[in-house]
């Protein structure tokens, strides 16, 4: 409901967090609301010490591709589904 980081983030950010491992064609830039919101989790230190550094390096890496830029609408759910 605010700022403050919740429960739900936790669940939230630990599900999206596996998308560039899962679908590593996924471009997400259609979607930019979630691309930030999937950064600023791995970008939490704590994100780092629960899904190791390597992992959170990915998904920050990823992410600001897609805030770069990415293949226009749609791209994000046709390359997750295929």
């Amino acid at each position: 409901v605010d700022d403050t980081f919740g429960v739900a983030d936790v669940a939230v950010g630990s599900y999206l967090n596996y998308v560039p491992v899962f679908f590593p064609n996924t471009d997400a830039s259609a979607r930019p609301g979630i691309a930030k919101y999937m950064l600023r989790c791995a970008q939490r230190p704590a994100f780092g010490e629960a899904f190791g550094a390597q992992h959170q390096q990915l998904v920050v890496q990823k992410t600001s591709q897609w805030l770069e830029g990415g293949k226009g609408p749609g791209a994000f759910l046709k390359n997750m589904l295929g």
